[in-house]
């Protein structure tokens, strides 16, 4: 079985459970992650979309889901609350273990995802749509 087999199996299996418990999406989030950690130059590139978020969503907090080496470059951003690390093993340069299990291990156990899901954000969008980004958010 495939890696994406194997991913579209895991998300469809925790899509299914979890419609026991995520409630619909409000019309006004009151909080919204962008998930973008990958490269310099894709982050570079959907920066204008967290100015459209804040005029679209003015009292929203909007976070950036980043890697830890991506940090300083939005520090000053005026249109995000804050940046959030997320150091998935996924579609990144960096990472030198991208398996089915380290991302998995990452997403079901790491500290830093316990730390998003104690954020509870009304809304997340991964810019990539991945497969494991959907699967974070899940």
């Amino acid at each position: 079985m495939s890696k994406r087999a194997i991913a579209e199996l895991l998300l469809w299996v925790v899509s299914q459970v979890s419609k026991i418990w995520i409630k619909k999406p409000k019309e006004k989030p009151a909080s919204i992650l962008v998930l973008r950690n990958n490269g310099l130059g894709d982050l570079l590139c959907v920066t204008p979309l967290f100015e459209m978020l804040r005029k679209k969503f003015p009292d929203a907090k909007i976070y950036a889901g980043i890697c830890s080496w991506h940090e300083n470059l939005l520090q000053n951003n005026p249109y995000l609350t804050k940046c959030v690390q997320v150091n998935g093993p996924w579609h990144n340069q960096f990472s030198d273990n991208s398996s089915i299990f380290s991302i998995l291990k990452y997403i079901f156990f790491s500290p830093e995802v316990k730390a998003l899901k104690r954020l509870r954000f009304d809304s997340a969008l991964d810019v990539v749509g991945s497969i494991w980004g959907f699967l974070l958010f899940l």
